[in-house]
């Protein structure tokens, strides 16, 4: 069996509203001419397996129908997919999500332009469950990314417009499984800058029904602070793993102001104030930065709104 070019590793879980777009999109990507798309179903309950099922059927030999019979979890579900990847390039899609056309074709010949580069990725666009607009995935700007700025700045990549290259995948495949797209990107980042296209070719679902960052956002956070804790020079500075601490504690201030409760800072800042490398004054201080930061953004998002009309959202604003 030939190689193909690329391997396309879509998780997906009781994802029957989204899962034949997301499918279709990739088969979209018609200017690759060797393509295998594995779908991870994770035991899902409703219409999904018949609907893959039967976009499987109409494309024999390109898909293959990966279904578990007892559930996983996201993490474990990608894991699997990955080892099973032959692509000289492998590429990661959520089932609630889905690519514009170009897109992968794009990423191959960025990476075939810059050879030292482990994996390159997209800004996306964002849209509600109802598929209305979202706005943007981030505003970053430049087209190289190091692990010293993935650290200090906090996660703004998305994990649906990635794509690496194939030999890399020994890297990602983790024997506890415990994988989060903060880590995957760090540790494709440690192999070399990676990139980045400043041009929305994914489409990212903000809080789908199916979500694991809606339904199982303390296993999240608890992943992510892994991930930062993790981190040691040369991969950054004890002054940038600082800065990051306290982005994430930023986003721990936000998330207790959405649940009117202090118990997500009363659990995270003896913590974070624990670990800080460079001292607590400091990281309080970096975090303090961090929320006028944002809520400087907030504000400029809403007066644009009521001008225009129209939301001018940025999820990851960096």
């Amino acid at each position: 069996m030939s190689k193909p070019l690329v391997s396309v590793c879509v998780t997906t879980y009781n994802h029957e509203r989204y899962i034949r777009a997301c499918l279709n999109s990739v088969l979209m990507q018609t200017e690759c001419a060797s393509l295998e798309i594995l779908v991870g179903d994770d035991s899902s309950n409703d219409e999904t397996t018949k609907i893959v099922n039967e976009i499987a059927n109409l494309n024999p030999g390109v898909i293959r129908h990966i279904r578990n019979i007892k559930n996983k979890g996201a993490t474990k579900n990608l894991n699997y997919l990955i080892q099973e990847a032959r692509g000289q390039y492998i590429a990661h899609l959520d089932g609630d999500d889905f690519w514009l056309p170009g897109k992968i074709a794009a990423q191959i010949s960025f990476l075939e332009n810059y050879t030292d580069c482990p994996a390159v990725y997209t800004n996306a666009f964002c849209i509600n469950d109802d598929g209305s607009a979202a706005g943007l995935f981030t505003n970053y700007k430049y087209s190289r990314i190091s692990t010293h700025e993935l650290i200090r700045r906090g996660n703004f990549l998305n994990h649906s417009p990635l794509l690496y290259r194939g030999n890399l995948k020994k890297f990602l495949v983790h024997p506890s499984c415990n994988m989060l797209d903060y880590s995957i990107h760090i540790n494709l980042a440690s192999h070399g800058r990676l990139g980045f296209l400043n041009q929305p070719l994914t489409t990212y679902r903000v809080s789908s029904r199916t979500s694991i960052i809606t339904h199982s956002g303390n296993y999240i956070r608890e992943l992510y602070w892994a991930t930062l804790s993790s981190v040691k020079y040369p991969y950054a500075t004890n002054s940038e793993i600082s800065a990051g601490m306290a982005e994430f504690l930023r986003t721990i201030f936000f998330q207790a102001i959405l649940q009117k409760s202090l118990s997500p800072l009363s659990y995270w800042l003896p913590r974070i104030l624990k670990n800080a490398p460079s001292g607590k004054i400091i990281i309080l201080a970096q975090a303090i930065s961090a929320i006028i930061r944002r809520c400087s953004t907030i504000v400029a998002s809403r007066i644009y709104k009521k001008l225009t009309g129209n939301p001018m959202k940025i999820l990851y604003p960096r």
